[in-house]
């Protein structure tokens, strides 16, 4: 049996990701420099394709934001 220890540290690469997300939504990453991003990160490309195609599809309802 392995134990980890307990760790409440957020995890940087979190942080990352998240900016990632934000820069591709506001224009300041094409697709293919936020792939190359999360692959950097250590995302597969499969997962890292996935996940830009959330980013990209994801359009938050304007009313449910008040």
């Amino acid at each position: 049996m392995c134990l980890l220890p307990l760790d409440d540290a957020p995890d940087p690469r979190d942080e990352a990701i998240a900016q990632i997300g934000t820069d591709l939504a506001e224009g300041y990453l094409d697709s293919e420099e936020a792939f190359q991003r999360l692959l950097d990160l250590g995302h597969t490309p499969a997962g890292a394709q996935r996940r830009i195609t959330d980013w990209l599809t994801y359009r938050p309802d304007p009313a449910q934001e008040t």
